[in-house]
């Protein structure tokens, strides 16, 4: 019981990034916001608008950005494959949807983004895996991620 203890406290969600999200060990970049991200987020140009979409969302930092620095996106569509990644999305997110009525429709799917899209997009935002969790290079799951976004474009 005690050993079964410490690890479900090794594995409890805590406070990152000054405690602006909630994250977890096994989560990728669990502990920090990743700097390919955050580059990311510097450049999104604040006039995206429309129904938009981040795919591989992880814990939901690029979300957050993306709904702090373009007021003009009415709905939010988070793609992520894995589960326990999502739930700390939505709980890193509530603030947005606590919002005025007017706020942002945000919606949550556990999706593994390599098979496709339901629908298409105004914007996309992503900052695709090339690797697996085990750290095993896999350049086609990047690149997959990119050919589906491209696909769900709207033109």
């Amino acid at each position: 019981a005690a050993l079964a203890a410490q690890w479900a406290a090794l594995d409890a969600v805590r406070p990152i990034a000054e405690g602006r999200f909630l994250s977890r060990p096994g989560v990728f970049a669990w502990d920090r916001i990743d700097p390919a991200s955050a580059l990311l987020a510097q450049h999104l140009p604040a006039d995206l608008a429309g129904h938009a979409a981040d795919l591989g969302a992880g814990f939901g930092y690029l979300s957050a950005e993306l709904l702090t620095r373009c007021p003009h996106i009415h709905a939010l569509d988070l793609f992520e494959a894995e589960r326990r990644a999502l739930d700390l999305a939505r709980r890193n997110l509530a603030g947005f949807e606590q919002r005025a009525e007017a706020g942002p429709r945000i919606g949550y799917h556990w999706h593994d983004v390599t098979t496709g899209l339901p629908q298409a997009y105004d914007v996309i935002v992503s900052n695709p895996p090339f690797h697996t969790q085990s750290r095993a290079d896999r350049p086609d799951i990047g690149r997959r991620f990119i050919a589906v976004a491209a696909e769900a474009l709207k033109p």
